[in-house]
């Protein structure tokens, strides 16, 4: 599965129970799934026992089973199918079902689930980028391979005068697969890629490093192609991004780094409502730490169910 699946379209929840053998509960609790997913337009389905087992030949989803689908199954059995013929497929907990053992995510009350989480629990698994939110002027989402070209091209003798150089291609690219896995794909947030919405080029990267061992605080930092630079992208998607954090991620404090002579990255944090911090040795050099903090108090980030558990 790659990044060029299709995008959601059809969910099916393919349990090992007949259907009279499911708690009125949860019976109830899947029609209402189905019913609200269906109204947000997506094919929302179940079939139970003997009925899913003998949907397709090979027993693995239903017989409509094509791209587009998402599978919540409570067998282990259904989801190592599905993986065995490239299909999505996550666990559904319910009647004292606790784990779906092999599941990379796991769902429980399942009506309760918003169809934007089943949207980026299917991404997740096909390989699809997360869009994080859009601006005026641009679309963020998580970085991809294909943005590795314009990514060096933002490296230029300005940003190389702070910045350490990117690795060779090849190793850029296996670094930005392993990025997706092990920060996306474990913290659902880190460094996404920035596109201009008019020509859907890539025009740099901005978002949060996660919590570093000991600290209290995400670290918030940003890149932006040369021609896009003094044209105010950071400050509007740096606005959008710091509203982003603190009420959909649930940071309390987000921290900034910055080189002393750096004045324009100096002028956007204060821009941003950042204050000045302290400095830190790092490298030899000194740095300039600031700091913005949420106007209330709110809860630490939480990972999807099941993201990163095995």
């Amino acid at each position: 599965m790659n990044g060029r699946s299709a995008k959601l379209s059809k969910i099916r929840f393919v349990l090992n129970k007949e259907a009279e053998e499911l708690s009125e509960q949860t019976r109830q609790e899947l029609r209402r799934a189905c019913a609200r997913l269906s109204a947000c337009g997506i094919d929302a389905g179940w079939q139970c026992g003997r009925a899913a087992a003998d949907a397709s030949p090979d027993a693995a989803t239903c017989p409509d089973a094509k791209d587009g689908m998402l599978i919540l199954t409570d067998s282990v059995h259904i989801l190592r199918s599905a993986a065995a013929s490239g299909r999505p497929a996550a666990g559904y907990l319910h009647d004292g079902i606790k784990n779906v053992e092999g599941a990379s995510f796991l769902i429980a009350e399942a009506d309760e689930v918003e169809p934007a989480d089943y949207e980026k629990i299917y991404d997740r698994l096909t390989g699809r980028p997360w869009t994080i939110l859009e601006t005026t002027r641009t679309i963020i989402r998580e970085t991809t391979s294909e943005d590795v070209d314009r990514l060096y091209a933002c490296y230029d003798a300005k940003a190389l005068r702070f910045l350490t150089p990117l690795p060779a291609r090849e190793e850029q690219l296996r670094n930005m697969a392993s990025y997706r896995e092990k920060v996306y794909g474990f913290y659902g947030f880190g460094e996404w890629s920035v596109l201009e919405k008019e020509s859907g080029l890539f025009i740099g990267l901005m978002g949060f490093e996660p919590f570093v061992q000991g600290e209290e605080a995400v670290h918030f930092g940003y890149l932006f192609h040369p021609d896009f630079r003094g044209k105010g992208y950071a400050l509007e998607c740096g606005k959008a991004l710091i509203e982003y954090g603190e009420r959909q991620l649930g940071f309390d404090v987000i921290r900034a780094e910055t080189s002393p002579d750096n004045t324009a990255s100096r002028a956007l944090l204060k821009k941003l409502g950042f204050a000045f911090y302290g400095t830190e040795e790092k490298d030899g050099k000194i740095v300039e730490v600031f700091e913005h903090r949420a106007a209330t108090s709110l809860q630490r980030p939480q990972r999807l169910p099941g993201a990163g558990d095995n």
